[in-house]
């Protein structure tokens, strides 16, 4: 943070979310999909997701919940990236 850093989110798997706001430091838990098939490109959609709600207007708190359903969806395919995320389904029960 001395080093103007301003936001840091840090993932171990299945663990809670680690992340930032100012200096206070919060975590969340992952979203369980129905079904878990592979973690290939979670990461990527949980950033994916969490920028999008950022770019969106939305606090960080906020935003990591559309990364977090965003991360879920792509646990449900073989793919790196699921073929029918949208904006309706990462906002979907937020």
């Amino acid at each position: 943070l001395t080093k103007g850093i301003k936001q840091v989110i840090v993932t171990n798997g299945d663990e809670p979310i680690t992340y930032n706001i100012g200096r206070s430091i919060y975590q969340t838990v992952v979203f369980e999909p129905e079904i878990s098939i592979s973690t290939l490109g979670c990461g990527d959609a949980l950033f994916a997701g969490t920028i999008y709600g950022i770019a969106h207007g939305k606090s960080m708190h906020e935003a990591l919940n559309y990364g977090k359903n965003a991360a879920s969806l792509t646990m449900e395919i073989q793919a790196a990236t699921h073929p029918q995320l949208s904006k309706s389904k990462i906002e979907h029960d937020l």
